[in-house]
């Protein structure tokens, strides 16, 4: 048994300052707080994200704070968890190598800052610690058999994110995590196609803010909970190795995780952003006509081959599936490797706009799904090659360079996103004021100042 793995992740948490992090690491959380807003705003305007945000307004909780594009404010960890699941309902977060981080961390960070009246440096830590201390678990606990894709460390990461808000000791950030895990996450991946999807972080956020809270009225938890054989990562994540644990403390505080942060520009599993580019720049720079289609080649990195049938090439009924039964909704294409493309085409766009029923159900988009053909080839790497070839016999290929972390060479304005997600729901000049606010926040004395503006 490994010992101090807890301690001395709770010591580094507690002691690290605003004044420790380096300016571009600031800049990516920055970043990162916009991009999740955009997010959270495209949850809300998606059917589970409204029903989630009139649910929770019917239990009148305390009105501590904001349910972003909710018109009202419930208690905080109401207030972290449906933030949360309007973060990770569109698969439109952001990610590091191993773990998504933003759509648990900044919907905590939020949240609690605006109860505790936190400052935007205050805020900015925080989310350094949850991007980490995330980052770090995600590489040691991600295993796809037995709980999915980086599904149980946010029971290690929102803890220390509400507890540093919180002004917790190093004991009492111990006793939050150790309250957290109490709670082991499993993962049932048939649930991603239902609304239930977005509770995959909706639930540790709320039970991770409970803990710092019943932490901080005194309640302990395990001081040994993730290095202990009986202890969280083990039982969660099954580690015969406890020794892989000492990765969660490597240089934190100087090979810094947030740095890697990849902010997404389509709502889809990553491994699909670059053929859904080279279809785009195909389809807004040519006159390729879909019922003029042929067949639609992608030369793809093989990890995509794996993914893009998940469900519908194991269901032969799956858009029946999705047509008639309500546990089969929208949020199976979100890892589908075959829709995107189709409508990719056919729209010119891939938005959460795209993912509505009469979209989803329509026969020319049926038809063109059928000449899909993936090829898988390591030779592409992250990045994707389209042939669209047409019944004429016309070809048009376009590629896509994608670097490692599959993000686009030429990059991605989250402020773009923002723009166009928050449309219909803020003004022009609403969504000028918060993207100003979130790039001065270290000047920001009570992140209410942001969090009215998003209200």
């Amino acid at each position: 048994m490994r010992q101090g793995i807890t301690r001395k992740v709770a010591e580094w948490a507690y002691n690290l300052r605003y004044e420790h992090i380096p300016k571009e690491v600031v800049s990516c959380v920055k970043n990162q707080l916009i991009n999740m807003i955009a997010t959270i705003y495209a949850g809300s305007m998606m059917e589970p994200g409204q029903r989630m945000i009139k649910a929770v307004k019917n239990w009148g909780d305390k009105p501590e704070s904001t349910v972003i594009s909710g018109g009202y404010k419930t208690s905080m960890r109401n207030a972290a968890m449906v933030n949360s699941y309007l973060a990770c309902i569109l698969e439109f977060e952001d990610y590091l190598p191993e773990s998504h981080v933003g759509d648990a961390g900044v919907p905590t960070a939020l949240a609690v800052g605006e109860s505790y009246g936190s400052s935007g440096k205050e805020i900015i830590t925080a989310l350094v610690i949850g991007n980490e201390v995330g980052g770090r678990t995600g590489e040691v606990l991600v295993d796809p058999v037995h709980v999915g894709h980086a599904s149980p460390n946010h029971a290690i990461d929102v803890p220390l994110v509400a507890g540093k808000l919180m002004g917790l000791d190093v004991e009492q950030l111990m006793d939050a995590m150790g309250i957290a895990c109490t709670h082991v996450q499993g993962n049932t991946m048939i649930s991603w196609a239902a609304d239930c999807k977005g509770m995959l972080t909706g639930m540790p956020v709320y039970v991770g803010v409970t803990s710092a809270n019943l932490a901080q009225a005194g309640l302990s938890g395990s001081h040994e909970i993730l290095e202990h054989s009986l202890g969280y990562c083990n039982m969660a994540s099954n580690i015969p190795d406890l020794s892989r644990l000492e990765i969660i403390t490597k240089d934190l505080g100087r090979d810094w995780r947030t740095l890697k942060l990849v902010n997404k520009p389509f709502p889809v599993v990553a491994y699909y952003n670059a053929p859904i580019d080279a279809i785009l720049k195909t389809a807004n720079s040519t006159k390729v006509e879909p019922e003029n289609v042929k067949e639609i080649s992608i030369r793809c990195p093989f990890i995509m081959m794996l993914t893009a049938g998940f469900y519908s090439l194991r269901y032969p009924d799956f858009y029946e599936r999705i047509k008639n039964r309500r546990d089969w909704t929208y949020q199976a294409l979100l890892i589908d490797g075959y829709y995107p493309m189709a409508i990719s085409l056919v729209d010119k766009e891939y938005t959460p706009r795209q993912l509505k029923m009469e979209k989803i159900l329509d026969p020319k988009i049926q038809e063109l799904i059928k000449k899909i053909k993936l090829k898988g080839d390591p030779a592409v790497g992250s990045s994707a090659e389209v042939t669209i070839t047409m019944k004429d016999g016309t070809s048009y290929t376009q590629f896509s360079k994608y670097d490692a972390f599959l993000q686009p060479e030429e990059g991605f304005d989250v402020k773009k996103k923002l723009y166009s997600m928050a449309e219909g729901v803020k003004t022009k000049q609403e969504i000028g004021e918060i993207v100003s606010t979130i790039e001065n926040l270290e000047k920001v004395d009570d992140i209410n100042q942001l969090t009215e503006l998003l209200a």
